[in-house]
């Protein structure tokens, strides 16, 4: 992920650092890391991101199926390296 983060102090003097904010327009992965999902759950997921102004990218582990898993271990694996290393994607889910 291409995020810049900046440093600030909190209320009790300890030094903070938080990523910048995300804007409408921000892509964000969609990715299921663990356990299937129903197709009902990831309509909802992908709407409740599109309401917060944010473009979802469903990741292939959403919709894939490996006994009770998202698909086998690589494809999960593959999924979450990619959310994290695409400079595009500003956030996972």
């Amino acid at each position: 992920m291409n995020i810049k983060f900046y440093e600030n102090i909190s209320e009790d003097g300890r030094k903070m650092i938080r990523p910048e904010p995300l804007s409408p327009g921000d892509q964000a992965a969609l990715i299921a890391p663990s356990f299937h999902t129903s197709r009902k759950k990831l309509d909802d997921a992908v709407r409740s991101v599109e309401m917060l102004g944010l473009v979802p990218v469903v990741f292939p582990s959403c919709i894939s199926k490996y006994d009770y898993l998202a698909g086998e271990d690589n494809l999960r694996a593959e999924d979450l390296m990619k959310a994290f290393s695409d400079p595009l994607i500003r956030a996972v889910f």
